[in-house]
């Protein structure tokens, strides 16, 4: 794993509804950590404006840590989305898959279906709704 930015675009249409994101993140094994970081750059520009689609990236992030072994230090370089076609289980799920590109983990077939049939249930009545994806449950926005 080269220590620069990988940039992931996660697309789909299903029932006339776009989902979109694209995530660059900058993964560092870390064997000397005692647990993960996960940290957003001042350049990314997320902090300030989109706290859901952030904690929907984090909740990502540790789902798809939670499914590989050894410590990683992450930092979200940037994140694109539009209020269209992008929410928090989006942009988390974009930044799960940009994490295990990045660390060349291989998900499942039958569980990438399972967390895109929960991705696609997550535009409704409140689309600032923060995705669990251990549970495949929304909660309210913190």
């Amino acid at each position: 794993m080269e220590n620069k930015p990988i940039t992931y675009r996660w697309a789909r249409q299903k029932n006339g509804l776009p989902y979109v994101a694209n995530i660059s993140l900058l993964v560092t094994k870390k064997d000397d950590l005692v647990e993960n970081e996960i940290a957003f750059l001042p350049s990314s520009n997320l902090q300030n404006t989109y706290s859901d689609w952030c904690q929907g990236i984090e909740n990502g992030l540790k789902y798809a840590l939670s499914k590989v072994q050894g410590n990683y230090s992450i930092q979200i370089c940037s994140f694109l989305g539009a209020y269209t076609d992008t929410n928090a289980t989006i942009a988390g799920y974009a930044a799960m898959r940009c994490f295990w590109e990045s660390v060349g983990f291989v998900c499942d077939e039958k569980e990438i279906m399972e967390l895109e049939s929960f991705v696609f249930q997550s535009w409704g009545d409140n689309v600032y709704l923060i995705p669990n994806f251990i549970t495949h449950t929304f909660n309210s926005k913190i």
